[in-house]
């Protein structure tokens, strides 16, 4: 598509843009192609439509500019694909920018600067047919269209406003600042704008989701009927994979954690090179992505196939906070208000169990993130929960003095009603643990 009313018939005059409606491919020699990756699966024209058009919404008058990749989550780290930018085009891109023009009408709100991409033949396909944008231009040319646009020649046009995709910390894009000439104009952060849309789920993305976790929960089960003593973690890891594929997910949402004893107390352990020992609990913490969307699925359970009777205590301690919070699951309550709700309950609920303490002290991380494209998907705290949002529901407890990480992880969706279990493919009670396991041997 290309710009806007007034501003776009200025730009079709200037020698240097050589602006048109045609592709730009079709006029320039040095242009990158307009040809992209084909998605796993493509997300219909409507939907990404209305994603763009309630972003524009926001936006007013202003322009916004969602680069395909994000800055480094940290000094000397790698940029990575930006899921802000697949949520508004179903595009997994490297060196792309999408380009939204609040005060521009119909195509002409939006164009997409690619360059080219390499895929296996027969695997490339129009951007264009797959976005929904009819204006997809050359990403050689976007920095020096962006600018005249903007009028960041000092002579900027009163009101503009130029929304920029933030990274940690509030950190705007470091590409886009590096190309435009910002002098003159009033910046935003479009994230949170673009958090508010991401959280609650169209009807698409709930499906993908639904799958994501179906396959999760089905590939930790089949971990749970393969662990047995002398085995390597690696090994278990290997089985659940290979159970996601099987399922249609070609890829995992997050490196798998599948941490036997002592190294379920490392939350983010992934080195997976141990090896079973009778005796000792194992726990997997992992997740299938199905066509973009994440699942996240934690179970424990004995390598031996039975719980011992210290082990089954705690693990039905967790269980049972677990219920409290998902049972609480739904319209206006918060992340916040769950997490009290499990802590208050593993208080109440210790006993003896952990000495002197209630075993809350040895729940060391939060109980819920929000989920989507990304496995840690845009989301606060503090956010009351509405229909069609989708959050994990995981407490835990980690006892150093005795090896012991006990962590029990579904994927639920708030509904109108309350809350659907969208991973209850694993099982999780003792019993159902423990005949899962003996199914297996």
């Amino acid at each position: 598509m290309s710009m806007l009313d007034t501003r776009y018939s200025l730009l079709v005059q200037l020698p240097l843009l050589a602006l048109a409606a045609a592709p730009v491919a079709a006029q320039s020699p040095s242009c990158e192609s307009t040809v992209v990756a084909a998605p796993e699966i493509p997300v219909a024209h409507g939907v990404l439509a209305a994603r763009r058009s309630a972003l524009l919404e926001t936006i007013g008058s202003g322009v916004a500019v969602v680069p395909a990749t994000s800055p480094p989550r940290r000094p000397g780290g790698y940029p990575v694909a930006s899921s802000d930018f697949e949520y508004l085009t179903g595009l997994e891109q490297s060196d792309a920018w999408l380009v939204l023009d609040g005060s521009a009408a119909g195509e002409h709100a939006a164009v997409l600067y690619l360059t080219g991409n390499a895929a296996p033949a027969g695997q490339m396909v129009e951007a264009g047919a797959i976005t929904g944008i009819a204006d997809v231009r050359c990403f050689g040319d976007a920095p020096e269209e962006l600018a005249a646009l903007l009028r960041t020649d000092g002579a900027s046009t009163p009101g503009t406003i130029l929304f920029l995709s933030m990274g940690m910390r509030g950190a705007p894009d470091a590409d886009v600042l590096a190309a435009v000439d910002t002098a003159g104009l009033e910046t935003r952060n479009l994230r949170p704008a673009l958090a508010r849309l991401r959280v609650v789920k169209d009807e698409e993305e709930l499906s993908r989701l639904r799958r994501a976790a179906e396959v999760s929960a089905l590939g930790a089960a089949q971990g749970m009927r393969s662990a047995g003593p002398g085995l390597g973690e690696a090994d278990v890891q290997a089985v659940i994979e290979a159970q996601f594929h099987a399922g249609g997910a070609l890829r995992t949402s997050f490196p798998s954690i599948v941490a036997s004893g002592s190294n379920a107390l490392e939350l983010h352990y992934n080195d997976n090179v141990s090896t079973l020992t009778d005796g000792e609990l194992l726990l997997t913490d992992v997740g299938a992505e199905y066509a973009g969307y994440a699942g996240d699925v934690t179970r424990t359970y004995p390598i031996s196939g039975t719980f011992t009777d210290r082990q089954r205590d705690l693990y039905e301690l967790v269980l049972s906070t677990q219920e409290a919070a998902i049972d609480s699951v739904r319209p206006g309550v918060t992340i916040e208000d769950l997490n009290r709700i499990a802590r208050e309950h593993m208080a109440e609920h210790s006993g003896d169990l952990c000495g002197d303490e209630t075993c809350d002290v040895f729940f060391i991380h939060g109980l819920s993130h929000h989920l989507g494209l990304d496995v840690h998907d845009p989301g606060l705290p503090n956010l009351p929960l509405a229909p069609g949002m989708v959050l994990t529901v995981e407490p835990g407890i980690y006892i150093p003095d005795e090896g012991i990480g006990i962590r029990i992880e579904d994927d639920v969706l708030v509904t109108p009603g309350g809350h659907e279990v969208l991973s209850t493919a694993a099982p999780k009670s003792v019993s159902a643990v423990e005949a899962e396991m003996a199914n297996g041997r």
